[in-house]
């Protein structure tokens, strides 16, 4: 069975996170990115982000390109 995560950012209050600023700093991209990232990598999860603007949308996607490595899952998952 699926999970489908439709306010995978939870409203933006992700972006606040604090175990995910350094790891966000690390690969040049923002907190939501890395949570998103980091949801799109779980098995069998699909996540569904909600962006009114094309700027957002773009950072949305951009999330794909990061590479999180064992360190960053390990700091998220705490």
């Amino acid at each position: 069975m699926a999970v489908i995560a439709f306010v995978p950012l939870a409203r933006g209050r992700l972006a606040s996170e604090p175990r995910l600023q350094p790891i966000a700093r690390k690969h040049g991209a923002t907190a939501a990115q890395v949570a998103l990232k980091w949801l799109l990598d779980q098995p069998e999860v699909a996540a569904v982000p909600k962006a009114a603007n094309p700027e957002n949308q773009l950072a949305n996607l951009q999330a794909l390109r990061l590479q999180l490595d064992d360190a960053d899952y390990a700091a998220i998952e705490i």
